[in-house]
């Protein structure tokens, strides 16, 4: 039999989703003593199917690569260790699927995990332990992955009869996640299927009996992806629970918060559980019909009112865009199809699709993923970005450094092998893709003596080739030409450059990549602001697409996802103001990131939780893209005083206005708009709010009206009455 126990440094997959028919959508983190419980790994038997574990890709750098299901299935088993439900997981099935999406055999190793970070006691002894058994020649692994990227693990070579396996480790001072399955690494795991049960994770330096983590356990639970509906007729949740005891009776309080935090609906209900027996509680009435992001809590106590547990759930109603185009856009693609079809609907229509760098192949274009992403993209009905940097480009014969210092200072670039590699990638998509972008990568990282003007010339030369290149195969493709850049600075110096060079002359558009959160929403738009100013200078207006643009609050500089719904929150409001104040400013598309790949601190990406559950966010920009409908043209903005700001958009429905108070001024400022029969206000989530005056605050609102310019929009609301409580700021 082969073992192996390993403590090491990988990659940790920050992005998972639901699996299988019903799907438990919550993300807490279990303490280790929690309800006094010795097994910490909840539904750890199966008895509840497969809620409460999730696909996993250990090897899959970046949020994007959800596995669209457990690749495995729950049968009954007269043999099972504990119970009669096992679970049975086969890695061949995921792989051909997933293969395409990734780069080499050992990226595809869908495993399963159980959901939520689970906190330990660091420095203690750990004992994670299951069983497993075979119908075959199959190696399979244990192990626990850490945000961090530390992970312990455990292969083995499966019995094709039960036997435990364990994995005994020292806990580090952050939370884990339980990762079982069978191992891909070449040909090992075969067409052989791996059966798990009675899965244990314990504070113990061995294996005791094994037992569940409570007698009663229950999840909320849907059939629906993502938990996500179109249609509130569709809407159903349900209480999956199991009682490994026996016969009892429970009292449950179920209750609905939306996303300002406040009750819509609760429920309490007395159970009787039979022993060894699951039970299905819908809870359907307690659904809202409103659109937008809510959250479902249930509690379960016992006859003494003793707490059993909590299951939380996360679900939306959006407001469906039905566009064939969007402003919007977000980098890279989700390997789960539901995904992609669920942000579709909220209007996300752009995907930007990266050709691999030098940096990461010998060869450009060996081993390029590419074309399966592009096909991904398009099988959804979405629009596609070829992205090409100038880490991208050949000479194959060079190292990144001496390449980028070709690029940047100190030699000619190869003109005909740059036009050469153009033409190709240009010829293979330009049925499937009609927009290109190239872009000067990181100039802040190219190291040289030579002045940034020289750097900027250069690279005008290498996009001059290319324009011409891609021109002459499709001259109706959009070419894109601008930088890639860690900080607003350095794109605004490149920005600045580049246009007084002409290298506008070479370009369908400005492409601006900002790919760090520490820069702020306003000098981003001081960056939009000075560049449209310095081309109307030239008479030389070209479009302006920001191809990544962090989203995101968190207060680090690699952009941590918010982990409270109060954060959450704000990071709507946040994205909504950006969107209005960008393409306010004629922005043509805005591809928001959606995520950092640096598995630390990340607990999933701007529009879904890592078990694919939604984030208010996915509501919001349902709401946004809805109401500004598919190409908003910026009419200008009406003044509401220092502290206010509404921009104005011509849609195809008549005007949609945008407005809020700015943070500083929401605090003391009462500030009021009148709703009538010319006028109406939808909240950030897309429900009209049926009053006769709104409030303005720092959380902006939608006003819709059938006018068709901004004078008589302004007009509509110039009666507006505003009050402040302190003075106003200037």
């Amino acid at each position: 039999m082969h073992s192996s126990a390993n403590r090491g440094r990988g990659v940790c997959l920050a992005r998972l989703f639901p699996i299988a028919a019903f799907t438990v959508l919550t993300l807490r983190l279990c303490s280790g003593d929690e309800y006094g419980s010795v097994n910490l790994i909840r539904n750890s038997s199966f008895e509840c199917g497969t809620v409460g574990w999730q696909g996993y890709l250990p090897w899959a750098v970046g949020i994007g690569y959800s596995l669209p299901r457990l690749h495995g299935e729950v049968v009954r088993a007269d043999d099972a260790p504990h119970g009669e439900m096992v679970l049975r997981l086969k890695a061949n099935a995921a792989r051909a699927t997933l293969k395409p999406l990734w780069l080499s055999a050992n990226a595809v190793e869908p495993l399963m995990a159980s959901t939520g970070w689970i906190r330990l006691c660091a420095g203690k002894t750990y004992t994670l332990s299951a069983f497993m058994r075979s119908d075959g020649d199959a190696v399979a692994k244990i192990a626990v992955y850490h945000p961090s990227g530390h992970y312990y693990e455990h292969q083995c070579r499966v019995s094709k009869s039960w036997q435990r396996y364990q994995l005994t480790f020292e806990a580090l001072d952050e939370p884990t996640l339980v990762v079982i399955g069978p191992c891909s690494y070449g040909n090992q795991a075969g067409e052989a299927s791996v059966f798990v049960d009675a899965a244990q994770l314990e504070c113990n330096s061995t294996p005791s009996p094994y037992k569940p983590r409570s007698q009663f356990e229950f999840f909320v639970a849907s059939d629906a992806p993502g938990n996500v509906w179109m249609r509130a007729s569709d809407m159903n949740l349900c209480l999956v629970g199991y009682n490994d005891g026996e016969d009892a009776e429970i009292t449950v309080d179920a209750r609905v918060t939306n996303y300002q935090n406040a009750v819509v609906s609760r429920r309490k209900m007395n159970i009787k559980i039979s022993k060894a027996s699951k039970t299905l509680i819908p809870l359907s009435d307690l659904l809202p019909k409103a659109f937008g992001f809510y959250r479902v809590s249930v509690h379960a106590y016992d006859n003494s009112q003793q707490l059993l547990g909590i299951a939380d759930a996360r679900f939306a109603l959006l407001r469906v865009f039905d566009g064939v185009d969007s402003p919007f856009g977000l980098d890279g693609v989700y390997a789960c199809g539901n995904l992609m079809l669920l942000a579709k609907r909220a209007g996300v229509l752009w995907r930007k699709v990266r050709l691999r760098g030098l940096d990461e192949f010998e060869l450009v274009g060996e081993n390029d993923n590419a074309d399966a992403k592009v096909d991904w993209v398009l099988k959804f009905g979405l629009h596609g970005l070829l992205s090409i940097s100038t880490s991208a480009l050949p000479d194959a014969r060079k190292s990144v450094t001496e390449m980028m210092a070709d690029v940047g200072c100190t030699e000619a670039v190869n003109a005909g092998l740059i036009a050469q590699f153009v033409e190709s990638k240009v010829k293979l998509y330009r049925t499937r893709i009609t927009a290109f972008e190239l872009l000067y990568n990181e100039p802040q990282h190219v190291v040289c003596s030579q002045a940034h003007s020289h750097q900027v010339s250069n690279y005008i030369e290498l996009l001059k080739v290319a324009y011409k290149s891609a021109k002459g195969l499709c001259r109706d493709c959009l070419f894109l030409g601008g930088v890639r850049a860690c900080r607003i600075e350095t794109a605004r110096e490149f920005a600045k450059g580049f246009i007084a060079a002409g290298g506008l002359k070479f370009a369908d558009a400005l492409a601006l990549e900002i790919c760090l959160a520490q820069s702020s929403p306003e000098m981003l738009e001081q960056l939009i602001k000075e560049s449209i100013a310095q081309m109307d200078a030239q008479d030389k207006r070209k479009p302006i697409w920001v191809t990544i643009w962090w989203s995101h609050t968190g207060g680090d500089a690699y952009g941590r996802l918010p982990e409270s719904f109060e954060d959450e929150l704000a990071d709507g409001a946040r994205y909504v103001r950006l969107a209005a104040i960008l393409l306010s400013h004629g922005v043509s598309k805005i591809f928001h990131s959606n995520g950092h790949e640096l598995p630390k601190g990340h607990f999933g990406g701007l529009f879904f939780e890592p078990d694919g559950a939604p984030k208010m966010a996915l509501s919001v920009q349902a709401a946004l893209a809805s109401l500004l409908t598919s190409s908003p043209l910026p009419l200008g903005s009406l003044n509401l005083g220092s502290d206010g700001r509404c921009y104005v958009f011509r849609t195809k429905k008549g005007v949609t206005a945008v407005a809020w108070l700015v943070d500083g001024g929401a605090e003391n400022a009462d500030v009021h708009l009148p709703l009538g029969r010319y006028i109406k206000a939808y909240d950030i989530m897309g429900n009209e709010i049926k009053s006769s005056k709104v409030k303005l605050s720092s959380v902006p609102i939608f006003l819709t009206s059938t006018a068709r310019d901004l004078r008589s929009f302004a007009s509509v609301v110039r009666s507006y009455r505003h009050q402040s409580s302190s003075r106003r700021r200037h």
